[in-house]
């Protein structure tokens, strides 16, 4: 073996080395499970808009949702943990706004919409990286 290919065998043994150390705390699916959540919450938003618009404003929720789309200017958050925190600030408004309500009617629907949201928050919190 030349001093070249005893250097790339180590450099490689060194690689695999780290892999096998790093391995145990990567998850192949956590990426797909963070996506899924995601998808889901904003999902539920948009059955909770469409049902709602037609019960309270007889509107179509697809038109409703156009017609209150910001076109420029909109905060898109750069990863996950930023939406997640997005996710928090909603819910938290969206509680506090229940608690304000009188019609115990509307309460109980909405409550049921809120946890929805919540338990994807939950399950978006659950598989973000923790620490840094």
């Amino acid at each position: 073996m030349t001093f070249t290919n005893k250097r790339v065998r180590e450099l490689l043994v060194k690689i695999a080395h780290h892999r096998q150390t790093c391995l145990p705390l990567v998850d192949p699916h956590s990426h797909q499970n963070i996506d899924r959540s995601a998808y889901r919450f904003v999902k539920i938003e948009k059955v909770m808009i469409k049902k709602i618009a037609a019960l309270f404003f007889d509107q179509d929720g697809d038109d409703f949702i156009a017609e209150h789309t910001h076109k420029h200017n909109i905060a898109t958050p750069n990863n996950y943990q930023e939406m997640h925190f997005m996710n928090a600030q909603l819910l938290r408004e969206l509680k506090q706004r229940l608690r304000e309500l009188d019609d115990t009617n509307l309460a109980t629907l909405l409550s049921y919409w809120i946890a929805a949201l919540q338990v994807e928050s939950d399950e978006l919190e659950k598989y973000l990286p923790q620490g840094g």
